[in-house]
């Protein structure tokens, strides 16, 4: 009897109150063409295929707000056309940011580096007993060109989304290498955790680099990525979850400010690692960047660093040298997600301020480096050709998996896989019958009991099928399908023994 009692329950409870059902649809991806310039229709066919690719909803209500969104999109096209049409060294495109005004996006927060009114500096010593910035170069003896992304040693590129947290993006990343460099081992590390535990800096209002990495040394290094995930892409600094801080996957023993506006002892820093640098990110450009070697004009005072970023290596195209930048803007931005700014201008604080405050994290270690000394070495094109061979990075350790995650549990009955969320699909009298997941960490259940959303689209339009995000220019118009909930999985009856007796009675 015991065995057969919750599913009457539940047949019983769904003949009772019954259920509603919603429809999510699929977009496709845009292709940009020329010829879209040469008509009214075919450019708004373009806006909307370009709405599609990057998300954007607008619901009836905000029908002002799309046409207003056109007009600018209609500016910076043509923007884009005529800059692309005088072959210039770099190339503009219809990046994430081409709806919006050039003002815009400078007031946005898609920048966030804040200079300390007191920076720290520590100073970490090597092994054989050299300070690390002490350490020898001669840049003439370098390479003409050089990559770490071809050692295997960062990540794919990431996305701080609409949060000042450029700078803990620029901070993980350099960490990442850092210890790839040090260890063999490749990890994805955590740039929420900086975000939101971080005192010494400000969350998604901006901070510095610097005091991200003395704040790593003092905590005694940082978690996972997958562990500790990002959630602050709608602008949310969110809470520090303090648990957390006892994990550190990956620790550093310090940091080295390179010399200012010394070009060759930032080349000979990017040598050794990835190194951090502080830039003016604003330019309407820099904006709608695409590819080719940057050698723009940065807006307002040239000490006005916004932005933070990683330089990952140098090289030449057709003589115009560069430095091969990562930005934490996703790959709907720039060439794949990277600039390539122009380097040896005769401007001693660089494009865009490029060489004003680089630094990069200590990490002791024995392993070589790879040799960069000056030899035969194919240029990385930015235009997309092939990227120099360099040696095999070391072999990381073998692969402990890790032990899987506990399940989310609904209730009793029910539980949701790891890093879901239990979203309740049917209920009676206030009372959960049917639990259903959300393959989103701390996702909004919306009021369908069938749908649900990321917590940086916390706003469900059920009616239209979206889910909406609160911030930025225009408001509600940033908006994802609605993601359909899967049902949980109801646990096995006899680990309920303590219980089900009593089910009997």
């Amino acid at each position: 009897m015991a065995a057969g009692f919750l599913p009457r329950l539940l047949l019983l409870a769904l003949l009772s109150c019954g259920l509603y059902f919603t429809i999510v649809h699929s977009r496709p991806l845009v292709n940009y063409l020329p010829e879209d310039l040469q008509s009214e229709s075919r450019l708004l066919a373009l806006f909307e295929r370009w709405n599609e690719k990057h998300g954007k909803h607008y619901p009836s209500s905000a029908l002002k707000e799309k046409q207003r969104r056109f007009e600018i999109f209609r500016e910076n096209l043509h923007h884009i056309h005529q800059h692309n049409q005088k072959g210039p060294s770099y190339r503009l495109g219809l990046t994430r940011f081409a709806d919006l005004t050039n003002q815009e996006f400078r007031e946005s927060k898609f920048f966030g580096r804040r200079k300390a009114s007191n920076p720290q500096r520590l100073r970490a010593i090597r092994k054989d007993g050299l300070q690390q910035g002490t350490k020898s170069c001669s840049a003439s003896e370098l390479a003409s060109s050089f990559d770490w992304r071809e050692l295997g040693v960062v990540m794919p590129i990431k996305d701080q989304g609409s949060c000042g947290s450029c700078w803990a993006f620029a901070t993980i990343s350099a960490v990442e290498s850092a210890n790839a460099i040090s260890t063999g081992d490749l990890i994805s590390l955590s740039e929420q955790e900086l975000v939101s535990c971080d005192g010494t800096n400000y969350g998604c209002d901006g901070g510095d680099m610097d005091l991200a990495m003395g704040w790593i040394v003092d905590n005694g290094g940082v978690d996972t990525e997958s562990a500790y995930p990002y959630t602050s892409t709608s602008g949310d600094t969110g809470y520090c979850n303090y648990r957390l801080l006892n994990d550190k996957a990956v620790s550093i023993d310090g940091y080295e400010d390179v010399s200012s506006y010394d070009e060759d002892a930032l080349l000979c820093a990017a040598s050794e690692q990835p190194v951090i640098v502080a830039i003016n990110g604003g330019a309407y450009d820099f904006q709608l960047y695409s590819g080719g070697v940057f050698n723009g004009t940065c807006p307002g005072e040239p000490d006005d660093l916004d932005h933070a970023v990683v330089v990952e290596g140098w090289g030449s195209q057709n003589g115009a040298e560069y430095w091969i930048v990562r930005n934490s803007w996703g790959t709907d931005w720039g060439s794949e997600g990277y600039i390539y700014m122009a380097r040896n201008t005769g401007d001693e604080k660089g494009t865009c301020g490029i060489n004003s405050e680089p630094s990069y994290p200590v990490k002791l270690s024995t392993t070589p480096t790879p040799d960069v000394s000056e030899g035969p070495s194919p240029s990385p094109q930015p235009g997309g050709e092939p990227p120099p061979v360099f040696p095999s990075p070391p072999p990381p350790p073998p692969f402990v998996p890790p032990p899987p995650a506990p399940e989310e549990q609904c209730d009793i009955f029910f539980s949701c896989p790891a890093h879901q969320t239990c979203c309740c699909m049917f209920e009676c009298f206030n009372v959960c019958l049917i639990w259903g997941c959300c393959d989103y960490q701390s996702a909004v259940c919306c009021s369908d009991h069938l749908s649900c959303c990321p917590s940086d689209y916390p706003i469900c339009d059920v009616k239209e099928g979206y889910c909406l995000q609160d911030y930025g220019p225009g408001a509600v118009a940033y908006g994802i399908p609605l993601q359909k909930r899967t049902r949980a999985k109801f646990r096995n009856p006899l680990s309920l023994n303590d219980w089900l007796p009593l089910a009997d009675q």
